[in-house]
């Protein structure tokens, strides 16, 4: 996703919002830098970043 710079972040194929959309999904929490950028970017402010 181009949300994340480090590119731990995609969407979730197996799940669908209420919306319709596949929500993003954290896949390599290790590479995670707490940058922020997924929140920030985030249309639904549904992103929490907690390091």
């Amino acid at each position: 996703m181009n949300a994340c710079p480090k590119g731990v972040l995609a969407l979730d194929s197996e799940r669908i919002t209420p919306k319709g959309y596949h929500p993003a999904k954290l896949v390599d929490p290790d590479g995670c830098i707490g940058c922020s950028s997924c929140f920030i970017t985030c249309p639904d402010v549904a992103i929490t970043v907690v390091k």
